[in-house]
């Protein structure tokens, strides 16, 4: 045996590596852009060819054939209805300018992962054909054909308690009845929970849906929860989410009170929660030991809003949307935005001031009553324009 050799378990090292590769190919990026990939490749089998023969034409035809799954309504300049969303006017529907960049950028990995450069030579006619002047073109006139039709970024619809309280109210009815199976009792007290945790949290439903039990920790007195998120879409390990929930008086609508409505349902299961995925899905009547997926999350809050008649198309973003403007709404413009960082875990202010939507319609009303002073705005904004024209004014 030489000097110093060490013996090296081979195998026990090659299993934490394929963990780690197979832990990278299982994601929700590598998912979609594996996806697409597999549409690209059926797409040109259609044009009679293979995808490695890929042009930037091509890929300006692709982009063009999924706008047949777009949403959003290009309207013609002269509509009457431009602007509206929701209208029936015979204006197509075309995907959204935001989803057409998102497809580019998997795009360019698919072919950057088969090995071709980040580059495209029109000369050789080699290269990535998605990183071409033909495809930077089409991009960028789809953004100037949805600006012409005043198409702007849409943002799901905020849910409020109100309509949430409604939905907690049919489910508490249901706890209180015969439901059919332990299954089903199982579902709907981890929907309210759920629910209730997302909307005071502000929390995502990804996010919601991978969290750990371990990260729920009773605050002194049973006044509340202590959450700290290490895993999700902006934060991790090195910059966590930490949060609390306190009781409500209202008991309907209390967090805290459904949280352990859902533990208590559990433990008479006798499904263990103290460690792994607090929120489960179940599957054939049996609650699986995995992370809940955002389409079951989603199905769910379709299936109250549709039962008692009250989807106005809100999505489970629309927690998060329905959070900020709440708190916005509760602790003023001043404060609002340090608050709302701090509790739903924004990193900038910019993606608070997006979301609380009320702080740009406060700004917008207060500079429209501004202007409307046309008096007083005339006088004070020639005085200035006259100092700074004869050099009275320094600029810093």
């Amino acid at each position: 045996m030489l000097k110093g050799k060490r013996s090296i378990d081979i195998f026990g090292l090659r299993s934490r590596v394929d963990t780690l590769f197979n832990n990278h190919f299982n994601s929700a990026y590598q998912k979609k852009k594996s996806k697409i990939q597999v549409d690209l490749e059926g797409f040109m089998c259609g044009l009679g060819k293979d995808i490695h023969m890929c042009s930037p034409s091509d890929i300006c035809l692709f982009l063009a054939w999924c706008d047949g799954k777009g949403k959003t309504k290009i309207h013609n300049v002269k509509c009457p209805d431009i602007g509206d969303r929701k209208t029936s006017c015979g204006c197509p529907l075309r995907l959204a300018y935001s989803t057409v960049v998102t497809k580019v950028s998997q795009l360019k990995s698919v072919f950057s992962n088969m090995g071709r450069l980040k580059v495209w030579c029109h000369e050789s006619y080699t290269g990535n054909p998605v990183c071409s002047r033909e495809v930077d073109i089409y991009t960028k006139q789809i953004k100037v054909e949805q600006s012409k039709a005043h198409v702007m970024p849409g943002q799901a619809k905020p849910m409020f308690l109100p309509k949430l309280a409604d939905i907690f109210f049919y489910i508490g009815r249901q706890l209180e009845g015969k439901v059919s199976s332990p299954a089903s009792r199982f579902i709907l007290a981890r929907d309210q929970a759920l629910f209730k945790l997302m909307f005071f949290g502000g929390d995502r439903a990804h996010d919601s849906g991978v969290m750990l039990s371990q990260e729920l920790r009773e605050l002194p007195g049973g006044s509340g929860f202590l959450i700290r998120h290490t895993w999700g879409k902006t934060h991790n390990v090195s910059n966590p989410k930490v949060f609390s929930i306190l009781r409500s008086k209202d008991v309907n609508i209390c967090p805290v009170r459904g949280i352990e409505v859902y533990l208590a349902t559990a433990r008479d299961m006798g499904i263990d929660l103290s460690t792994g995925y607090l929120f489960r899905p179940v599957f054939r009547d049996v609650v699986r030991e995995q992370s809940l997926s955002y389409e079951a999350i989603y199905a769910r809050l379709k299936y109250y809003l549709g039962i008692l008649g009250l989807d106005e198309g809100e999505t489970p973003h629309s927690f998060r949307g329905g959070c900020a403007l709440s708190l916005q709404a509760c602790v003023g413009n001043d404060d609002g935005v340090a608050s709302l960082m701090q509790h739903i875990g924004w990193a900038t202010e910019a993606s608070a001031r997006h979301y609380a939507r009320s702080d740009r319609i406060n700004q917008a009303e207060k500079a429209a009553s501004f202007m409307a002073s046309s008096g007083v705005l005339g006088k004070v904004g020639n005085s200035h324009f006259e100092e700074y024209d004869l050099g009275k004014v320094t600029l810093q």
